[in-house]
């Protein structure tokens, strides 16, 4: 649990500092989080989907989930760690 706060942390300054180039405060800090459960939720939804609703194998159903849902986590991120005025 330690370390998957600890990467949440290290991801969201990493995400502000060098992708978005933003300013930190706690508005931004605290919806960060948000975001990872939102994934987390998304990918359990379209996994049990794939597999037991379309019938896709197990092996091909994660690398579908992550194509789909990379250009999905970057637009929350960036939703909510870009700076509103810089739009």
């Amino acid at each position: 649990m330690i370390s998957y706060v600890a990467g949440i942390v290290v991801a969201y300054y990493l995400n502000i500092i060098l992708v978005f180039r933003g300013n930190s405060n706690i508005k931004k800090m605290a919806q960060y989080p948000l975001a990872y459960l939102l994934q987390y939720l998304v990918s359990s939804l379209l996994m049990f989907l794939f597999v037991k609703v379309v019938r896709i194998p197990d092996e091909v159903v994660p690398i579908l989930v992550a194509i789909f849902l990379i250009p999905v986590s970057f637009v929350m991120n960036r939703f909510i760690l870009e700076d509103r005025k810089s739009r």
